[in-house]
């Protein structure tokens, strides 16, 4: 067995047994929690608008890393919050300290005490250099200007503002690693960038146990990176090099995956979510789906990033069926799919109610997310 196809036994097991653990068994099975609030710690994946600056969202249309919405909603954690009948997140930390040709991007840093969404574009475990950060410059990528700040600040920001603990009453949501691997692979000597990535892994496990989970939280759904090798981002590479380049991101991406896996997969309070393994199976079949475009993103690429994207600068009239937005970012229905996996995950684990019997928050487009293929 090679050393690819043993990390996905030993994932596709882990995940197996935090199921089985979480989800009891037998009529004894308590009903559904019900909970309080949301709070999420993360990157671009789950951020609800840190840098949606009136220069982005009233000059593009833009604040969200996909392609943007007038109406909202976009992103799974917001999909989520609907399913819980949750108030929508909203960003707990907003600005940009852009320059250059981004200057009238920028905006002041502004705190939001109530608002419990921390994730933020670019942010990566502990380091506080992400892609977009200022001190990225002279690298242009650098104008941006994003806050980038890393879910260990994130987290030593909640407790600060949460009396030290979380409340047993909150739904904790965890997704980070993407950052780790495209930073490393820029910063390190290729045959240092596993081991960097597996650190940020091992950091990102200190964390939840340490800070997360030694600090009261009772549920907390940890979502796996998904497979960065069936992005989009592959086809950046030269064709000679894309299938190597490819197989480089699906190694890194488990190696992010595994020490979450090791450190979490019988422990109770935390639900392992598999978008590793749901990713895969969405570039094998696309069409099983609902997925008309697993290839292309649905951006204009000559925007600068897809924190601008709306759609007025789409490729195609209607991308409601593209999977990316960009190289790396879902669309709304992509993130659709990675929400539908964290519903499933959670309702198989007996943490959410069956979809027909939610008291879901049903504003604006409905609520209810139908269950993925089987």
């Amino acid at each position: 067995m090679g050393m690819k196809q043993a990390l996905r036994s030993a994932m596709a097991l882990a995940v197996a047994a935090g199921l089985l653990a979480a989800c009891g068994g037998g009529d004894d099975t308590p009903a559904a929690p019900r909970y309080a609030r949301m709070v999420s710690f993360g990157d671009s994946l789950s951020d609800v608008g840190s840098y949606r600056t009136p220069g982005v969202q009233q000059r593009f249309g833009g604040g969200q890393f996909t392609v943007n919405s007038p109406q909202g909603g976009t992103n799974w954690t917001e999909q989520l919050a609907r399913e819980l009948a949750l108030s929508a997140p909203c960003a707990a930390r907003t600005g940009l300290q852009s320059s250059g040709d981004f200057a009238v991007l920028a905006a002041p840093v502004t705190d939001h005490v109530n608002c419990t969404n921390y994730a933020q574009g670019g942010a990566r475990v502990t380091n506080r250099v992400g892609p977009g950060n200022a001190a990225l410059l002279p690298d242009p990528q650098g104008q941006l200007g994003a806050l980038t700040q890393p879910v260990k600040d994130q987290i030593a920001r909640h407790l600060a503002l949460s009396g030290g603990s979380f409340s047993t009453t909150d739904l904790v949501t965890v997704l980070a690693g993407g950052n780790d691997i495209f930073r490393s692979l820029v910063e390190r000597a290729p045959a240092q960038v596993g081991a960097a990535v597996q650190t940020a892994g091992a950091e990102l496990v200190a964390l939840v146990r340490d800070q997360i989970l030694a600090k009261g939280a009772q549920r907390v759904v940890l979502v796996l990176l998904p497979d960065i090798g069936v992005s989009p981002l592959v086809a950046t590479q030269p064709v000679e090099r894309r299938a190597q380049f490819a197989q480089q991101l699906t190694q890194l991406s488990l190696a992010f995956n595994v020490p979450l896996l090791n450190a979490f997969s019988g422990d109770p309070r935390v639900l392992l979510v598999d978008a590793f393994s749901a990713s895969e199976l969405q570039k094998l079949d696309p069409a099983k789906y609902g997925l008309g475009n697993a290839t292309t993103p649905a951006c204009d690429p000559a925007l600068p990033t897809v924190l601008l994207c709306s759609p007025a600068t789409t490729v195609a009239a209607d991308v409601s069926k593209y999977w990316f937005a960009d190289e790396v970012h879902p669309t709304p229905y992509g993130y659709q799919l990675l929400a539908r996996v964290v519903t499933d995950t959670m309702t198989r684990a007996g943490w959410l109610a069956p979809s027909g019997s939610r008291p879901c928050n049903a504003a604006a487009r409905g609520c209810t997310l139908a269950p993925l293929p089987q």
